[in-house]
């Protein structure tokens, strides 16, 4: 019997370490494989491979690992590992490419980013470093697609690079667009963070137009990302119930991208094609910074979108975009395709608390956004000299009645302007008189958009801040709440195969009571909450917590500040870098 256990016992330990090995890559020999390649062909799911010290060319990805059992490919605690050409997976799911998970020595290596404010500092790089190399995904037509893969902590450098990730619309369908019905043909749960994406602008090898990250697919999650130097969009992307949260976009030269097609070539931080490719909804952008993009003729957009006329997109189609800060852009916040896209338009967008300050780099630049009429919800904006000197020209929306919503405008080259109505794309002065070209009295600008005591920004001040999102109609003392609009809220977004995935939204109604979001009906404006809520009819609603919980209207504020940096805000510290640590598999 004891030799039978023993056996017994034997056996389970060689099946769990089978399934779970740490094979050694150096280039220089002395470990288990000399190249990433020939380790990628034997390891299986929860099997890990360690890479030290060297260069070393991309591989073709053919294995899937597990849930909770992924491939994993991670650089030694201290090493220099350099890609020197692209990495294909397709048809794989469960692959991590930097830190695992669980935590990775690679990871140490990295520096410390961020710009302040709403974008806290936090760590990128560290593990892979990719020269004019990326991960290439399904392509147009192919058939493929990629599920839960992770690329974490790892470093793009190149001066005329391919997409750092190309997750392209797979799909077939026998027609000369690529992709349609997208259902099941993309890439979906994929997860991009904490990368340092840094590409040397100022002396290309030759104007390129490339855009840093490109998915087409549902429920990714880009976050926690330093990006630097693209040639048209930091990240570009299409689908449903994604989010783009706690990136920090930065330093863009238009430039570089004459000749590209356009001259120049738009550049936005986040963009939407539409057309032959899947256009955005029912997605989260959150708490972003962009700063400094110029040289391009009024076209970088911090967000811009299209959607593909054969899209079978519903009135109930939402996209939100929230506490975002945006600086010294030659261009405006946002577009949702432009006047000659007509029913090609994405539907639906809630945009509110948002800093816009484009300072008006060029002399066609500085609309707080070109939302086109009927496609925006504009609420709690802050718009600061987005026309500055170049002929004061009113800040503006081109979206109905949007300056009516607790939106606040200032001009410092016009300070004494009066904005009368006329027309849906101004300030309507007479209306709004409280808010608009108030000095916001910032405290540290434009390292970030606080702004001292006595700030009309503020709720808190004398006939400032700003206006409630919604309000409730019906459901008070039950956990089925129905509001005017629940667009503005998501019940979860993005990849959920990670530690921290993002949660509902956490509401405030009225001013005593807050209550989690678990899922949101957009047709009928239904909130499902983790609890019930004590209320009355016409109680406000507002965002309590942002997705990290960050108090963004503390309970006893009926209102909203305006902008994307709440006076009252508790924040949350962000998660520790890695340290120290040494790579492992879950």
């Amino acid at each position: 019997m004891k030799t039978i256990i023993a056996r017994i016992c034997f056996i389970l330990v060689l099946a769990v370490s089978a399934g779970a090995t740490n094979y050694t890559v150096k280039a220089a020999g002395g470990g288990n494989y000399t190249t990433i390649a020939a380790c990628a062909a034997v390891a299986v799911a929860g099997d890990t491979c360690t890479v030290y010290a060297g260069s070393y060319a991309g591989w073709t990805q053919t294995a899937s690992g597990t849930s909770g059992n992924p491939i994993t490919f991670t650089v030694n605690p201290g090493d220099t590992v350099t890609i020197t050409s692209s990495v294909t997976v397709t048809n794989t799911s469960y692959v991590t490419i930097g830190a695992p998970d669980s935590g990775g020595g690679c990871a140490a290596s990295g520096r410390t980013t961020g710009a302040g404010g709403a974008n806290p500092s936090f760590m990128v790089g560290g593990c892979f470093v990719f020269q004019n190399a990326g991960i290439q995904g399904p392509v147009c037509g192919s058939g493929n697609h990629t599920y839960y893969f992770h690329l974490t902590y790892n470093t793009s450098r190149g001066n005329n690079p391919p997409q750092f990730v190309s997750f392209g619309q797979g799909a077939v369908n026998g027609s000369t667009q690529c992709g349609l019905p997208y259902v099941d043909t993309t890439s979906n749960n994929n997860y991009f963070a904490h990368n340092d994406v840094n590409w040397n602008i100022d002396s290309p090898t030759a104007p390129f137009c490339t855009s840093q990250f490109l998915t087409f697919g549902n429920k990714n999650l880009y976050e926690y990302n330093d990006m630097q130097g693209m040639g048209s969009t930091h990240i570009r992307l299409g689908g449903s119930y994604n989010v783009i949260r706690l990136n920090y976009g930065h330093d863009n030269n238009g430039n570089i991208t004459l000749g590209c097609g356009q001259s120049p070539e738009h550049m936005d931080f986040v963009f939407g094609e539409g057309g032959d490719e899947p256009s955005i909804s029912f997605s989260l952008v959150e708490k972003n910074v962009w700063e400094r993009c110029s040289n391009d003729a009024g076209n970088c957009k911090f967000i811009f979108s299209r959607a593909d006329a054969n899209d079978a997109y519903s009135t109930s189609d939402s996209v939100i975009s929230r506490y975002n800060y945006m600086y010294s852009l030659d261009g405006s916040y946002a577009g949702a395709g432009d006047q000659s896209d007509g029913t090609n338009t994405t539907p639906n967008w809630h945009t509110y608390n948002n800093t816009v300050a484009t300072e008006s780099l060029n002399t066609s630049s500085g609309a707080c956004g070109t939302f086109d009429s009927g496609i925006a919800t504009v609420l709690n904006q802050l718009c600061y000299n987005s026309q500055g000197t170049n002929g004061y020209t009113p800040i503006y929306f081109y979206t109905s009645g949007s300056f009516s919503n607790g939106d606040q405008a200032y001009d410092t080259g016009c300070p004494s302007c009066t904005w009368s109505g006329g027309s849906s794309a101004y300030i309507n002065e007479a209306t709004y008189s409280r808010l608009a070209n108030q000095n916001p009295m910032w405290a540290n600008y434009p390292t970030d958009g606080t702004v001292q005591s006595g700030s009309r920004v503020l709720a808190s001040s004398t006939n400032g801040g700003g206006v409630s999102l919604t309000t409730v109609s019906s459901g008070c003392g039950t956990n089925s709440l129905v509001v005017g609009d629940a667009r503005f809220f998501q019940a979860g977004y993005g990849a959920t195969n990670i530690p921290d995935p993002v949660p509902g939204d956490r509401i405030s109604v009225g001013t005593s009571a807050t209550a989690q979001i678990t899922a949101v009906n957009y047709t009928t404006n239904t909130l499902t909450l983790a609890s019930s809520v004590s209320c009355t009819n016409g109680a406000s609603v507002n965002l309590n917590t942002d997705t990290l919980g960050n108090v963004v209207v503390p309970l006893g504020q009926a209102n909203p500040d305006v902008g994307a940096f709440p006076s009252t805000s508790s924040s949350t510290p962000p998660p520790s870098p890695p340290a120290g640590l040494t790579a492992v598999v879950n």
